[in-house]
């Protein structure tokens, strides 16, 4: 078969820009495994890997999941890396691995995954680890999602348990997802921080209680600490408060200037430090994710410190 000059040409540098691709995501991968270690990602002010690599390096959700998560279990399992490096392993088959591979099985599971295509080590992974598979949702149409995940049959029976229970509460057979619906309505009306705020909100409009003027916050000069202020407990009508005008989200602004994500681990923060005269009241409140939150306190330690001439790491 003759194949012109032209094709020729184009396949070499086919081949050149593939192998750029694949040395350039190995390296890629090195680098987001030391910024993870240095937790480096918190200093540049994002409060995840996640929302670091979806932001400034503008990578995709499963990029990121895919790249930081290999470069996490690489430090258990450093064989992985190697094999990247002789191209016997891809960057998909290492993805499908995360959920499933250890110290100790990593030598079974990576001749496995050298073995077999993505499809075939996707169908063993199964086999072997049923209760470690992928959680999958799609979009079917504007209003339904199909999700798919695995779940221990003890957990399917005592959820179609619930399913009769429901049912016969409400006189018709219910299917599994209206069942899921109940489940998530009640347990957010029990347990979601915004709902009991806003039912803490209107107890308080009703019974008209009238709370004494809190004081004002003000500012101490920083350094010296204040001895006389003591760090009393935030009422916890305060924190449905902080809650509700937060709405129960991180209020940090990253360097994009777009607002953290983060709704999980949240604390509340005190925006002038107890010792230097801050106060329990509102206005003087925050909330920020454990990382962001971590970081502002670090932020200031680093600023005392480098005025005495300390080294302070993070």
């Amino acid at each position: 078969m003759i194949i012109s000059p032209v094709i020729l040409s184009l396949h070499e540098k086919t081949l050149g820009v593939a192998k750029a691709f694949k040395r350039s995501e190995r390296q890629l991968i090195d680098l987001l495994s030391e910024m993870d270690r240095t937790r480096g990602f918190v200093a540049m002010g994002y409060s995840s890997m996640r929302s670091y690599c979806v932001g400034p390096l503008r990578l995709s959700d499963f990029q990121a999941y895919s790249l930081v998560g290999i470069a996490r279990k690489s430090r258990e399992c450093p064989k992985m890396l190697e094999l990247i490096d002789q191209g016997s392993l891809s960057v998909s088959h290492a993805t499908l691995l995360l959920k499933a591979i250890s110290k100790s099985n990593q030598e079974e599971l990576l001749g496995v995954a050298t073995q077999l295509t993505k499809r075939g080590l996707e169908f063993e992974l199964k086999k072997r680890f049923p209760s470690k598979g992928r959680e999958i949702t799609r979009p079917i149409c504007s209003s339904h999602s199909e999700v798919t995940l695995s779940v221990p049959n003890e957990l399917l029976a005592a959820l179609k348990n619930l399913q009769n229970i429901y049912s016969s509460k409400r006189k018709r057979c219910l299917t599994l997802a209206e069942t899921l619906q109940i489940m998530t309505e009640e347990c957010t009306t029990k347990h979601d921080p915004i709902s009991r705020a806003m039912r803490s909100a209107a107890r308080k409009k009703k019974t008209q209680i009238s709370s004494p003027e809190r004081p004002v916050a003000t500012i101490v000069p920083p350094i010296h600490r204040v001895a006389q202020y003591k760090r009393n407990p935030i009422h916890w009508r305060l924190r449905y408060e902080v809650v509700l005008r937060d709405k129960h989200q991180c209020t940090h602004l990253q360097p994009d200037d777009t607002r953290c994500e983060e709704r999980r681990f949240l604390h509340i923060h005190h925006i002038i430090p107890v010792h230097l005269g801050g106060q329990n009241v509102l206005e003087n409140l925050t909330t920020l994710c454990s990382n962001h939150h971590s970081y502002l306190h670090w932020e200031d330690r680093w600023r005392v410190k480098s005025r005495t001439g300390s080294v302070v790491t993070f």
